[in-house]
């Protein structure tokens, strides 16, 4: 259900370029697919959502796009992106952190 209402509000952004809503509804369907299991096709919106002038909703999807990035085996592309968020002292960064030890932990066993 949460994939056809974000669907539905994507369409809606498209059809209204200067709708503010937009980016959120970008994160909640990469948050949705990448819940019911579809990391793949969460990586676009959340990488879209992640470039969001608002800071708080920029930040969620980027912490999402980390994890659908792990989904999708790109771990290269999770460490970046972990790795920005640790550093940058938002909400995100403690959790950030030690996600990226644990991910280094387990490349060196």
């Amino acid at each position: 259900m949460c994939i056809r209402d974000s669907d539905r509000a994507l369409r809606a952004a498209k059809a209204t370029p200067d709708w503010p809503e937009r980016d959120r509804a970008r994160l909640f369907l990469g948050v949705c697919r990448l819940l019911t299991g579809d990391a793949g096709s969460a990586v676009e919106p959340l990488q879209r959502a992640a470039r969001s002038s608002s800071p708080g909703l920029s930040e969620r999807a980027r912490w999402f796009l980390a994890q659908a990035f792990l989904g999708t085996g790109d771990g290269e592309a999770a460490t970046s992106t972990l790795r920005e968020l640790a550093e940058s002292g938002e909400v995100y960064a403690t959790v950030a952190a030690e996600q990226l030890r644990e991910l280094e932990e387990l490349a060196t066993r």
